[in-house]
């Protein structure tokens, strides 16, 4: 059974998320960047990801280190646009570095990627139909192919638009709502973009049955039960938290984002991961629901 696990990026939402939710079951160890560091690890190393590597694989070495889920990188599509460069460097190069030293010291090799690599046709999307459209997804894609490359046994996690609960610094778009609406602002939500929006707490749940079953070489959706749209999943969470929904503004995508113009329906199907696992996601409602019990205002 694997024991010793490093998460990198744990300033991060998702990382912050699978830190709380993996203690009980594993012994954790994170890297960070340039963002304050709160979750419960035992041990944390710098990283960047621009750089040389050696200094965290002295951190496997000396914890013993057995598994990495690799959640650091350039995540936000405007911040991708603006600067290729430094997102190809950080999402794939450095990627490519860790995967390198995962496979240099057999370590299984996790890597979190997006259903944002999911573009053409309707959904819900199996994983063969990966065609990414924009500079962020491009390139966590092509890290995907670049991790498979130096570590064959790595198992690729393609998540779909997440939400939680949060460390107040770095939280999902559920945060990023609240503060929206505390403010007095309207939310422009799509009523064309469809998505199957997963709880991070079950993504938690994949990562543990993966690393128990020691699945290798593999790529799964994970992605919630429901495909809802974005104006529909905030009336949805309007009615769960209490927000006001009257400053819920439906809009078209077309024209309204420069970032993402084609990405219409990422919506996920989940079935190989079922299939491999028997992982099945919370249904939506009752995942917002818990995180609304949870919720620290």
């Amino acid at each position: 059974m694997i024991r010793n696990v490093l998460i990198t990026g744990t300033s991060g939402f998702l990382g912050y998320n699978l830190c709380r939710d993996l203690g009980e079951t594993f012994t954790l160890f994170g890297t960070h960047h340039e963002s304050p560091l709160n979750a419960p690890v035992q041990a944390v190393t710098p990283m960047d990801l621009t750089g040389s590597l050696k200094p965290v694989e002295g951190f496997i070495r000396q914890y013993g280190i057995e598994a990495i889920i690799h959640c650091a990188a350039v995540s936000r599509a405007g911040a991708c646009a603006r600067n290729p460069y430094l997102t190809r460097q950080v999402n794939i190069e450095g990627t490519r570095a860790l995967a390198t030293v995962a496979q240099q010291l057999s370590v299984q090799f996790l890597f979190m990627s997006t259903d944002l690599v999911y573009n053409s046709g309707p959904g819900p999307h199996d994983e063969t139909d990966a065609d990414p459209h924009m500079i962020y997804s491009e390139s966590k894609f092509d890290a995907e192919m670049e991790a498979f490359r130096v570590h064959p046994g790595t198992v690729v996690l393609r998540a779909a638009l997440m939400f939680g609960n949060d460390d107040g610094l770095h939280g999902s778009f559920l945060r990023e709502n609240e503060r929206d609406l505390a403010t007095g602002n309207v939310l422009t939500l799509f009523t064309d973009q469809y998505r199957t929006p997963v709880w991070s707490r079950d993504v938690a749940r994949a990562v543990t049955m993966i690393l128990k079953y020691r699945v290798r070489s593999q790529i799964f959706n994970i992605g919630g039960d429901a495909r809802v749209n974005r104006y529909d999943l905030g009336l949805l969470m309007a009615d769960v938290f209490r927000w006001d929904a009257d400053r819920m503004i439906p809009v078209a995508m077309e024209g309204m984002t420069a970032d993402a113009p084609y990405l219409t329906d990422c919506s996920l199907d989940c079935t190989r991961i079922h299939r491999e696992t028997g992982w099945q996601p919370t249904p939506l409602r009752e995942a917002l629901e818990q995180v609304a019990r949870e919720w620290t205002p």
